[in-house]
This record gives C-alpha cells, structure tokens and sequence, in this order.
C-alpha cells in the first residue's frame, strides 16, 4: 500500500507540475495547405523565428508548438519548392492557444525557389552562399531532349555535351576531358558514381524520367559538404515521393531513330503512413554513327592522319548502333510523427557509346542496382546504400586496330571473327560502393548548424581486364569523413557570415582538409552580394590508381601500348640506361577557389545572378604518353614495364601536371512577364591564366568553350479552349564559341579538312543549336499530348571530339496520368 501511495502522490505532483507549465506558457498551432489546390501539407517545418522552437507537420498538415514564453513572435514556415510563409507579429498568453492556418504558394519567381544542395539545409536561392542551378518539376515536364540529363543542357555555367541518343555529359569551370570525374553525382542524398571508373552514372540512373521532382547543380568546388571529387561541382537529383504525387503515370513516346520509349510510375500511400512506389523505362533506339570522312575513329597512333595502312574504321566493327535502357525501381515509405523511413530497390541495364581518353566504348547491357535504407527527420538524416554494377562493354580502340592487322595481313573484313575479337576485350566489371552518412542540422535562435559523418567502401573487381586486381593487388578502398557548416546571422536580414569544413581520411592517400567560408550581404531586400572560398580535392580513382589496360600489337607485332595506374611512380630511361625524367606517384588534385557575386530580384519580374571566380589548380590530374617503347622505356620499381609478349611497350599513365589558374565569369537574366510568359539568358566566359607544367611537355588546354550564351523563352496557358488545356511552348537555344580539344587519344589539332590539311583545323568550329517542345493536356481525360525537336537546324557539328554529329532528332509524346491510389 506504501507503493501504491508513493506513486499516486508522484503522478499528483506530476500533473500539478504539468499543469503549471501549460498555465505559464502557451501554444501556436494550426494547419498548413496548399494555396492552389486546397490540400493539407505534412512535412511542412513550422517555427518561431529567433528561437528553437518549432514543428514539422503531421500526416493531416498540422502542426502545434508548445510550451512557449508568453512574447510576441513572428511564425515562419517553409518547404521546398513553395515560397516562404512568415506571419505578422503573433502575441501569445500564458496557458492559451493561438491558431494560425498557413496557406503557402508554390514558387513563381526564381528568387523565390528553395535549394537545398548549396547549404544542405533549405534556403531560398537568392539567399544561398552557393552559385547553384536548379531544375525544377515543371521545367522537367516540358523538356525536350531524348534523356532527362538533356534539362541541364541550357543551365548557366554548364558545359553540355550530347554524345549520343542515350548518352549526354556535363562539366563545369573548365578541363573537361572524355573521362570526367570532377563532378559528383547524387541521388535522394546517395551517391550514384561507377565505382571502378569513378565516373558519374548520369543515364545509367535507375530511375525514370516522370519519377524526377527537380536537379540541383552546385557550380564549383564543394568538398566542404561532400568530400572529394566535387571540384567542380555537384548534381544533386531528387525523386518524388507518394505524397508528392500518388496515382498511375504511363507515358509513350516515339521519333526518328527509331526511338521507342514507355516510363511508368505507380505510387500511393495508405492512412497517410505507409506509402508505395513502382517506377520503370523501356527506351530503344539506334544512335548516330560517326563518319568515315571525318577521319575520327579509325584509332590508329594518336595524332596520326589515316593512311593506306589504316583503312578499318569504327563502323566496320559495331554490330550494331542500337542504344536503350531499361529500368525499374521500387520503394517503400513509412512515417511516424515527423520521421520517415523508407528503403528502395533499383536496377538498370543500358546499352550506349561512351568517350575514353583512347577512343570509345561500346556499352551493351551494363547493370547497375542499388539498395538503400533511409531515415530522415526536421533535423536528422541517415542512409546506407549499396550500389554495384556488372559491366558490358568493350573497347573499339583495341577492335579496331586488331582487325587492321588481319586486313593488313590480307585478310577481308568477311573473313575476320570479328565477334570473338569483341569478347577478347570485354571488360569485367563486378565492383560494389557501400556508401553511408549520418547527418544533423538544426536551428538556433540566428545560428544554424549542419554536420554530418560519411563512409564509403569501394570494393572493385575486374578480373585483371582493365585493373591490377588480376596481378595479385589490393585495389580496394574506403574513405572516412566529417563535416560541419555553422552559418550565423550577425545583423538578422542584413548579414550572414558561412563557415564549414571538412576532413576526409583515404585508405590510399593522406588526409584531406576542405574549408569554405561566405559572406552574405542583403544590401537591401531581395539584392544579396556574397564572396565565397572554396577548396577542393579530386582523389585519383580506382581507374587512375591502379588501371591496366594492355593493347598487343597496336602499331606493329611485338610493339604494344599499356594503358597504366600510376601508385608507385616510374623512372624513364633511353636506350643507354639514361634517366630522361621521372613520374612521380599520382597523388590527389587540389583547387582553391574564390568568388563574388550578386542575386538580386527586382520585384517579381526580374532575377539577376552573376558571379565570377579565380581558381587556383595544383598537382592537376591528366594522361599522357610517358613512354613510347622505342627511344624512351617505362620502369617501375626497377622492373621494365612489358606487356607480357612483347618486346616494345609504350606506357601511357595518369600524372600531376603541375599548377595552373583559371577565371570565369557567369551571368543569368531570368525575367517573368507574369505567370504565363517568362523567358532567361545566360552568357560564360572563361580563361586559362597561367599553367606551369613539371613533368612533361604535355599541353593542357581547358577544353570548354571560351563562350557560352544561352536562352529560352516559354510560354504557358496560351489560349483558353474546352479541350485543349495547358497549352504550352518552350524554346531553347544555346550557342558556343570555337575551342581547343586534347583529351588522349582525342586532338582538334590533327582534325582534317577535305583536303587532308589540319592547317587551319586547329579548333572545333563554334556552334548554335536550336530546340523546341509544345505540348497540352486534354480536357477530363488525363491525357497529356508533347512533341519535341531538337536542333532544327540540323547543325551537324559536335559539342566534344570523339562524339559522332548529332542530327537533327524529333519525338512526340502522350500521357496518361491517374490521380488517386490514398486509402
């Protein structure tokens, strides 16, 4: 009875003490809606501005703050993609309750749109420290192009390269090259990277094109917040969620090509706590091939002209053109309160050309799949992910140059097993990324706060067909990471000063220390000046560390061409046993960079960005040719490097070039007639200062356009008609000055005019290239009708060397789309 009595007196005592609380503070809470469409938000956050309390809304869009001081304050809400709600001055009283109902209003303007990339924490654009792109829903709906990456193609500081019907690529601030590895790829907060080519997955994504809800693209280095290979930026993709969209979309399109394409999504959500999804894509079509006379693909000796001794070219050995994926992804979704957990299975085969710095690939049915397992909160994130990938692929830089030998040696193309040449050289890839992070952010008073932890495991596996795994190496590698962002309002509205930084520890290389700080001026509302520093550092991947890549017989018999890793460095030597020069052990490429720029929004009509910057490059990765076998010999570790059966081996390998300091300047003009007409400009420069070279006589050109210009119009709601809803036009044009290209293999230098005289053939020619997409939904029926042509001029010239000239290309669409699947 003693217990009994002692519990009753505690839980009095309790109650009573409760019950004091709420009599001396108060309570806001109330339900957040869509302007539009009248329906409830979860997930909305919810606080009180200059303190730390706040509330993410529940399943039914409500919210309720509690335990608040009696005061006056001012209730902000925000969620990504809606403009920010921010209440007049609210007085609460002790032990009452304030409803405040928030209606917000999906983003219009451009200066209005919240990012997430630049901070990892949502921030209106105009305010973020970052120089950050962003696609959004509606621009990905009304896109033309034959794959989702054709939405970067117009962005502002991006270099765009359309490489075939199924394969596109971008880069930014200068040294692109046919293998890029300084932009990192993400998916839904996971990487999304080719773990042995550290190459970016782009259309190798599980995920189809109607699943994607916007594309961020953080310009410049950002291994503050995400670690290496970010030098020169970040794209960040997100995924609709059920709550986002729920129902059934099926759409069909088909074009010249042969383009044949079907994506579907089946989503819904049940008692607003589980939720469900179902995405896939089947596309085909056959891709444009290069041609003869272009003398481009014949991959004989680098800087060669063709000759009666190299007479077989690239289309001789395809069996095909034909390009395509396939694709699926499912996931489940649950929340509890303000936590969501969720987890997701996905799986993809594509068929495509890819550029090498030796030639290109043929890609048929290269597998990627993943699992991830995520769990997110207003202030916590956590993921684990695997991701693998089995490799089809082989090289026509060694096909090629096999077959010439029988040719030469008088055989007839018909006559060659051209077949079992293809399966000599395929390549092996089995390699797997264990990627995860823990992260936190949170608000207080004017200081917020992100940190967060990474590890990642890269297990690669080849069998010996293009890495050291098959000579007996440990190839794998696991990389450690911190990170943490403090940015602080020093005068509230005025001033915001942004320090971050971060340390990563590799199992191959030695630690790595990435700062970054920003300064935030609003010199008045809406007209923000913000200067920037950024470092960076891109890790040589599995491929530049430990490739091996032997072509027998390229030239001659016993004269053999080794593509090499570069871990432990070479010493090269002439004939005599004389040191010529050394190469020292590739080691990771660091880039410091400053900014300053300007986003102002002149009322709702005009959004101004312009930034420039100056960067600063050392120990700059690149490849080139070390060796050639016969006047200069390649050792490693004081052996002769030889590929096994033959006697002369030339050794191309990745090195530090040495420093090199670049300038940009970028300017976007986006300006909003009102809701129905906008139209956007941008223009990039950018400069090669200075490049000090300290290891070979190698030339390292920026291989970007000197000048970008770029624009659009769209046009939406053009006409009111019964049946014909939504009408819309998008056009988008985008020109490019002439440019240096040297990339391996790949040299605008020896390029060939009809005449055979590379004279005046120093430079790709600039180009311009025009497209058009219009499209409208039918009146009660869910049908969706698109069409789309790109480049109608038919400009058949290329935005990168190595890729065959694209065509003039057109599709036509038609969607179905089903709201419901809520129970």
């Amino acid at each position: 009875m003693k217990i009994q009595s002692i519990i009753a007196v505690f839980c009095f005592l309790l109650f009573s003490a409760m019950g004091t609380v709420a009599q001396n503070t108060g309570t806001v809470e109330g339900t957040v809606i869509d302007q539009e469409s009248g329906d409830t938000m979860p997930g909305v956050n919810v606080a009180l501005v200059g303190t730390t309390k706040g509330a993410a809304t529940d399943e039914t869009g409500t919210y309720q703050i509690t335990d608040i001081e009696p005061g006056t304050y001012t209730v902000k809400a925000t969620y990504l993609g809606y403009a920010t709600f921010e209440s007049d001055p609210l007085t609460v009283e002790a032990g009452e309750t304030v409803t405040l109902d928030i209606s917000l209003e999906q983003t219009v303007w451009r200066g209005n749109e919240v990012v997430v990339s630049g901070s990892r924490r949502p921030e209106k654009l105009l305010e973020s420290p970052t120089t950050i792109e962003r696609v959004s829903l509606e621009d990905i709906e009304i896109s033309g192009g034959s794959t989702f990456m054709s939405t970067l193609s117009n962005l502002k500081g991006v270099n765009f390269t359309n490489a075939g019907m199924n394969t596109q690529l971008i880069s930014a601030r200068g040294f692109n090259s046919s293998f890029n590895t300084r932009m990192l790829f993400l998916i839904d907060g996971r990487l999304a990277t080719l773990g042995g080519t550290g190459l970016p997955q782009g259309n190798f994504l599980p995920s189809s094109k109607i699943d994607l809800k916007s594309i961020e693209v953080v310009l410049g280095p950002a291994a503050a917040l995400y670690g290496p290979n970010s030098g020169s930026g970040v794209v960040n993709v997100t995924t609709k969620d059920p709550w986002d969209q729920s129902g059934v979309t099926v759409e069909a399109r088909a074009g010249n090509q042969s383009l044949r394409d079907i994506n579907y999504r089946i989503a819904g959500t049940v008692n607003e706590s589980f939720g469900y999804k179902v995405t896939g894509q089947y596309m085909q079509a056959v891709d444009f091939k290069p041609q003869r006379e272009d003398s481009l693909h014949f991959y004989q000796a680098a800087g060669t002209k063709p000759t009666a001794a190299n007479t077989v070219f690239e289309t001789d050995v395809v069996e095909d053109y034909d390009v395509g994926a396939t694709k699926i992804n499912g996931s489940l979704y649950y929340k509890l309160g303000g936590w969501k957990v969720s987890g997701t299975y996905g799986w993809s085969s594509t068929d495509q050309f890819s550029l090498t710095g030796n030639g290109r690939n043929r890609i048929e049915d290269w597998q990627v799949d993943y699992q991830t397992f995520q769990v997110s909160h207003t202030n916590w994130f956590a993921q684990v992910t695997r991701t693998g990938n089995k490799a089809g692929s082989y090289q026509l830089n060694q096909v090629v140059p096999a077959v010439q030998s029988m040719v030469n040696a008088g055989m007839s193309l018909d006559q060659i097993d051209i077949e079992s040449i293809r399966e000599s050289v395929a390549f092996v890839d089995d390699t797997e990324i264990y990627d995860s992070e823990l992260q936190y952010n949170n608000q207080f008073g004017d200081l917020n706060l992100v940190a967060g932890l990474n590890y990642r495991n890269y297990l690669p596996e080849s069998q010996g067909t293009y890495l050291e795994d098959g000579r007996g190496q440990d190839i794998s590698r696991e990389l450690f990471g911190g990170y943490a962002q403090l940015d602080y309002d020093v005068v509230p509205d005025k001033l915001q000063l942004v320090a971050a930084a971060r340390v990563d520890a590799n199992t191959d290389y030695d630690t790595q220390f990435s700062p970054k700080g920003s300064v935030v001026y609003t010199a008045v509302p809406g007209h923000n000046i913000r200067a920037t520093y950024n470092r960076a550092f891109t890790t040589p991947t599995i491929l530049q560390s430990h490739a091996y890549i032997p072509v027998p017989d390229l030239f001659a018999p016993g004269y053999s061409f080794l593509i090499g890793g570069n871990t432990e460095g070479y010493t090269i030597e002439d004939p005599s046993g004389n040191v010529v020069n050394t190469i020292d052990p590739t080691s990771p490429e660091e880039v410091n960079s400053m900014e300053l720029g300007y986003k102002g929004a002149f009322g709702e009509k005009l959004f101004i960005d312009v930034v420039g910057y100056y960067s600063w490059y050392k120990n700059f990765i690149g490849t080139d040719v070390v060796a050639d076998g016969i006047n200069t010999i390649a050792y490693r570790n004081g052996q002769q490097v030889q590929v096994e059966g033959s006697a002369l081996t030339a050794l191309q390998t990745y090195i530090n070039f040495g420093e090199a300091e670049v300038q940009g300047f970028d300017l976007g003009l986006n300006y909003y007639f009102n809701d129905r007409y906008s139209m956007n400009a941008n223009m990039s420069t950018i400069k090669l200062v200075d490049f000090t070279n300290e290891t070979t006589d190698a030339q390292l050109p920026l291989n970007t356009p000197p000048l970008k210009i770029k624009g659009g119009f769209t046009a939406k709601q053009l006409f009111d008609n019964d049946t014909f809803q939504d009408p819309f036009v998008n056009i988008n044009g985008r020109w490019q000055d002439s440019y240096q290209f040297l990339s391996g293999y790949w040299n605008s230098n020896v390029l060939l005019d009809d005449d055979g005289d590379t004279s005046d053939k120093e430079e790709l020619p600039s180009k311009f290239e025009l497209d058009l997409s219009l499209g409208f939904d039918i009146m009660d029926t869910g049908l969706a009708f698109q069409a789309s042509v790109n480049n109608i001029f038919d400009t058949e010239k290329v935005d990168q060397l190595g890729t065959p000239p694209m065509g003039r290309t057109f599709w036509v669409s038609l969607k179905y789309n089903f709201d419901g699947l809520r129970l």
